[in-house]
């Protein structure tokens, strides 16, 4: 495929548009956004979103963790994401006995700020087009050079990532902290308010946030933790208005989303939904269903497994939603119309035509026991357990970093449900029949497969280290089923992704081609990259659906909510007796002018996974709310945002700051937050 220069790929990223619509886009591009986003009612320049050279709204946002978004809020470096982002530092900081999940964390002092090893916390420095750079260099190792001389001797950590699959090329710097520490977590009966049941859909009651504080060196460069490290000073912090939203209002969302898949063809949506999709819920119910039995029966297992829990019930969910919305938004047919109006475009046919043929029952095939292949083994602990330690093993790593894996699984993992889980996932596997799968996963029996994966060396410390302290150390790992049957998996998932991979190189650069001619025959149009866990900026207003379909006449949520879906009974919707007598009533200077606690609110904004955490701004870039969600009939935004029906859903930010002071009795906390309460209209 044919790579681009800069000059020719501005079709993409500065066409002339009346408005450019839905889309995630790229900060360092924002000017040509900014005379729409102003008629919307933004009043920040370009330059105060990005600059490169001057603090803007880009070194206030960051990317969290491995896969979130967070926002720097005050300059002392209190950084908030959101609570399914920090779950599992919390997680891992609980135990029985200081149980942070159940009735949340208030560090009194920066003293009690608890360290949580192993969280990261990314702030992008600069971004810079090197497209015409890339186009230059012929080999791998050429680009690699270009990226190690941005590193400047590993003070920076450096990728270049494709725009427009490859159109483009955007180079992308970032410092890394890591030493970085939870400050507040409210109880879960808040954090995961509405569990499973309220996942992806509208209305939404959660206070979806945790609040942590990124710790620098003396320098305020990043560094390893240290008791000796002091709060970071960000060179830009947000402030935070309490006046309130309103319809109608614009608003924008700025993180770091995941993934988007813009440039398909109906006919691919179609072979994904009908042929794919379907297995992959069915295999994270049946994980699902085994987590929910033993965390409902253990207070332990409960803490241990809630990270692990909601990462599968969160795609599973996902999934299924992008199948029920697609059929409902009738998302194929629109965008099948759409496509034969472009498909009069003779270059475009021939694109769109060879797309379509690539997802062939025998893609559609491969791409589906991949899946299996690899949610099986992620799914399961043990297996991937199993499989490190046949690597480290292999690799001879010190001994110590082995055991402290070895000793962390152990402490945070039960064998009892391990082996039910992947019981049920076997079986899950037997009943799909998808072909392909190793010989040890379809003729074993799942639960005397599950057995003997959870009853060697993998089913006690003990056991594991005797053989790990063993001359034949190695051939006793790899001899037990638990790493037979990871690396079967493993090797199944790698075999049918090499099996597609000439179709995915083929399918990367049509994407490519369909993307530049669309610019070419939509002249008038703005065309947003997909996303790709880069910083971008979606904007649009604060509105309900307008179709009705939510079931709710109104874009905010109040307490009243959250009182009135306790009183169902439901689990999902538990709260303890002191929670519901502080919702209750007096809301102090967090309740809006109708007296109310506002709680959650959705906007016609664009965005996807990644965006977990990002901060909702209003016009001066001020933070209103916390994106946390998109409901149940636009889920499949990440394929077409439906205007209709897309919407994301945030946190109030009022809300967020009633749970700190009042609940979690933070108000020393609420102090070094930059409050404002300047009306927005």
């Amino acid at each position: 495929m044919k790579r681009f220069t800069t000059t020719v790929t501005s079709l993409l990223i500065a066409a002339t548009a009346t408005l450019a619509g839905p889309g995630m886009w790229v900060p360092l591009f924002i000017d040509s956004n900014i005379e729409d986003m102003t008629a919307e009612g933004l009043t920040l320049t370009a330059e105060q979103i990005y600059d490169a050279n001057s603090s803007s709204l880009k070194d206030a946002i960051m990317i969290f963790g491995g896969g979130c978004t967070g926002e720097v809020v005050s300059d002392g470096g209190l950084i908030l994401t959101n609570y399914h982002c920090g779950v599992a530092a919390v997680s891992s900081l609980s135990s029985p006995e200081t149980d942070y999940m159940a009735h949340g964390f208030t560090a009194r002092t920066e003293a009690d700020e608890l360290p949580c090893d192993g969280l990261e916390v990314r702030h992008l420095v600069r971004m810079e087009d090197v497209s015409d750079r890339v186009k230059s260099l012929d080999d791998t190792a050429s680009i690699n050079a270009l990226t190690l001389a941005a590193e400047e001797n590993g003070k920076y950590e450096v990728m270049v990532e494709e725009m427009f699959h490859g159109n483009q090329h955007i180079m992308m710097v970032y410092e890394v902290f890591k030493d970085i520490r939870l400050v507040v977590a409210p109880p879960q009966d808040l954090g995961r308010f509405g569990g499973e049941t309220d996942n992806w859909v509208w209305p939404r009651h959660t206070a979806d946030f945790t609040l942590f504080r990124i710790y620098a060196g003396a320098d305020n460069k990043p560094a390893e933790y240290s008791p000796a490290n002091k709060p970071y000073r960000p060179a830009k912090h947000l402030k935070t208005n309490i006046n309130g939203v309103h319809e109608g209002d614009f608003a924008m969302v700025m993180g770091f989303p995941g993934s988007t898949d813009q440039y398909l063809t109906a006919a691919a949506i179609d072979a994904l939904r009908t042929k794919v999709w379907p297995s992959v819920v069915s295999l994270r119910q049946a994980e699902m269903s085994v987590l929910e039995k033993h965390m409902a029966a253990n207070r332990k297992t409960a803490i241990d497994y809630a990270s692990h829990y909601s990462s599968i019930a969160n795609g599973k969910k996902r999934t299924a939603g992008e199948i029920d919305c697609t059929a409902r938004a009738k998302t194929v047919e629109t965008m099948r119309s759409q496509q034969a109006a472009f498909r009069k475009d003779a270059r475009m046919d021939t694109i769109l035509a060879q797309m379509d043929n690539i997802f062939s029952p025998e893609y559609t095939g491969n791409e589906l026991t991949m899946r299996l292949a690899r949610d099986t083994w992620s799914g399961s602990r043990t297996l991937r357990l199993a499989f490190t330690m046949s690597r480290l093993v292999q690799k001879a790593t010190d001994k110590s970093a082995i055991d402290s894996i070895a000793t962390y699984f152990f402490a945070h993992s039960d064998i009892k449900t391990e082996r039910e889980i992947l019981a049920a996932s076997i079986g899950e596997l037997q009943r799909i029949g998808a072909q392909g799968l190793p010989s040890i996963v379809v003729k074993t029996s799942p639960k005397k497969l599950a057995k003997r994966a959870t009853s060697g060396i993998f089913s006690d410390i003990n056991k594991l280290r005797k053989a790990l302290a063993s001359p034949n150390a190695k051939e006793l790992v790899e001899s037990e089923t638990a790493t037979v049957l990871a690396n079967a998996l493993i090797d199944t998932w790698r075999a049918k992704a090499a099996a597609n991979d000439s179709a995915n190189a083929l399918l990367h650069d049509l994407k490519a081609a369909y993307a530049y001619r669309l610019s070419e025959i939509r002249p008038d149009s703005l065309l947003a990259p997909d996303a790709n866990f880069t910083m971008r900026i979606a904007y649009g207003r604060v509105e309900a659906p307008r179709t009705g379909i939510e079931n709710v006449d109104r874009y905010y949520t109040t307490a009243k909510g959250i009182i009135a879906k306790n009183a169902t009974g439901n689990p999902d919707f538990a709260l303890a007796d002191s929670l519901k007598t502080m919702l209750g009533g007096d809301y102090g200077r967090w309740a809006d002018a109708d007296g109310e606690l506002h709680t959650c609110f959705v906007g016609s904004i664009h965005t996807t996974g990644g965006n977990s955490g990002s901060p909702t701004l209003n016009g001066r870039g001020e933070l209103i709310g916390l994106n946390f969600d998109r409901i149940w009939n636009g889920i499949a935004s990440d394929y077409r945002f439906d205007n209709e029906r897309s919407r994301n859903i945030s946190v109030d930010i009022r809300y967020v700051l009633f749970v700190i002071d009042k609940v979690c009795h933070g108000g020393h906390i609420v102090s070094q937050f930059d409050i404002v309460n300047t009306p927005t209209r």
